[in-house]
């Protein structure tokens, strides 16, 4: 028997000795691993792909040096692959889903799926977001992104329908599906693979509340929602001086310091400074409050609950197809490491990273992905993966793929910016990326649950659904 993976492994496939499985069984789940996709296996060994091969089909392409100028239109040498690629997937569909973060990737993937779809087809964007108290969830970034993307998208394609499916879970909602989304994300089995796999569970139900688009709160201008969005539009941060010990550490205790403390302390030190001066204000290391102060705010009376709309309908997406953006931070340079490798050793460093990165797209756990979509009789696809949209960036757009001496929100995923403008979405070309465990609030959540408190987690840590299930029910106690 021979099997194998494709390069980027999007499809699960898992192994354990002569036992092969799309899934490991979940009351059996020891010893299964992850189908490498280096190859051909057989049970016993792997026959590594024949260089000829790839020769053969110029595959996986080699990076064209970004010092090298890209094409003169860069977004439509882009959007041509990448249309190209969403067509292929939306081919014979009626109604497609996509994973809606409001981000650049899936604004750009609903847009131009808008293209690929048969005019009375319907676009369902779904949107997680996770929070403890009535009214979170409505105050995480991704729900707010999505919201002000909606009003972008219908005045960029007033003739299409798309629905915005708002689904929502609650601790008692992560508690009760802990065990279902640890069992289909194994063996990948770390915090941060759960924190993933749960936002992506959600997602893939494609049931929520449908929100129509007319409330106050779609105005994205001022102090209103976006306070919580960053854009390349918004005034830079103030440069504070560096004002740490050699090596970055703390003046006092010698521990690693922030680079934006005004005192350049470490947060204990920072902190303690700060107790006996009121005046004391340090952005980088809030204060927090004291036993007395936290006993005095629980005597008081608790602050004006935000009002969720109760009447707004509950639907269910029929699309069996959902659309995701993984790939495109990788080949666009989209992660906070790029600009760190930027500024530590110019373009050399950048593309090195970038290579790393590409190179290791098949073992970044989209067989993980691929299993939690599927539990929900809903199939992945990936744009941002075709091989023809891998081979343009690679090939093709040289220098014109990202800027980094450029802000956030401009200089990274360049090439993708530049299309998203070309696209009539211009408030999404500015978007600063968040990840999908921070713009949903998941890590945050999951964190008080499993560790106690959101800056104890530990993304690297195992997952445990006992720890998870408790701090559930303590929630639950807490808030009856």
């Amino acid at each position: 028997l021979l099997y194998c993976r494709d390069p980027f492994g999007r499809r699960s496939l898992v192994v354990r000795g002569r036992e092969i499985a799309s899934a490991a069984p979940r009351d059996d789940g020891a010893g299964w691993t992850e189908v490498t996709t280096e190859g051909v296996h057989y049970v016993g060994g792997c026959a590594a792909w024949p260089r000829s091969f790839f020769d053969g089909v110029g595959w996986p392409p080699a990076g064209k040096p970004w010092r090298e100028a890209g094409p003169a239109d860069a977004s439509k040498t882009l959007g041509s692959a990448l249309a190209a690629s969403v067509k292929r997937r939306c081919a014979g569909l009626t109604a497609v889903a996509v994973l809606f973060s409001g981000g650049l990737d899936s604004v750009v993937l609903a847009r131009l799926a808008h293209d690929a779809l048969p005019a009375d087809a319907t676009i369902d964007l779904i949107n997680v977001a996770f929070g403890e108290r009535r009214g979170d969830a409505e105050r995480a970034p991704d729900r707010l992104a999505a919201r002000s993307a909606l009003r972008e998208l219908r005045l960029a394609c007033p003739s299409r329908k798309f629905r915005l499916i708002e689904a929502t879970a609650a601790p008692g909602d992560l508690a009760r599906i802990a065990d279902d989304v640890a069992a289909l994300a194994a063996p990948c089995a770390t915090h941060m693979d759960f924190n993933i796999a749960a936002a992506l569970y959600v997602a893939a139900k494609g049931e929520g509340a449908l929100y129509d688009g007319s409330d106050a709160d779609v105005d994205d201008g001022g102090d209103g929602e976006h306070r919580l969005l960053r854009y390349a539009t918004d005034a830079p941060r103030e440069e504070l001086p560096d004002r740490r010990a050699d090596g970055g550490n703390c003046q006092i205790c010698g521990k690693a310091a922030k680079a934006r403390c005004v005192s350049g302390l470490c947060g204990g030190c920072c902190r303690r400074k700060g107790r006996g001066d009121a005046a004391y204000a340090c952005g980088a290391h809030p204060k927090r409050l004291t036993y007395a102060e936290k006993c005095a705010r629980a005597d008081a009376p608790p602050p004006p609950v935000v009002v969720v709309d109760e009447a707004r309908p509950v639907v269910r997406t029929t699309a069996r197809a959902l659309l995701l953006g993984m790939g495109a931070d990788e080949l666009l340079a989209g992660y906070a490491r790029h600009r760190t490798a930027f500024k530590r050793g110019g373009l050399e460093e950048l593309e090195r990273e970038v290579g790393v990165d590409v190179a290791r797209i098949a073992t970044r756990n989209l067989g993980r992905d691929d299993r939690v979509t599927a539990a929900w009789a809903r199939e992945a696809r990936y744009p941002f993966l075709d091989e023809d949209v891998v081979r343009c960036i690679r090939t093709e757009l040289g220098a014109s793929v990202a800027d980094l001496a450029l802000p956030p929100g401009d200089g990274c995923k360049r090439a993708l910016r530049s299309l998203a403008l070309s696209l009539e979405l211009p408030r999404t070309a500015t978007l600063v990326k968040r990840a999908i465990q921070f713009g949903t609030r998941i890590a945050p959540f999951s964190n008080r649950l499993a560790f106690g408190a959101a800056r104890r987690g530990d993304g690297s840590a195992s997952f445990d659904v006992a720890k998870l299930v408790a701090g559930a029910r303590r929630v639950a106690d807490e808030a009856s």
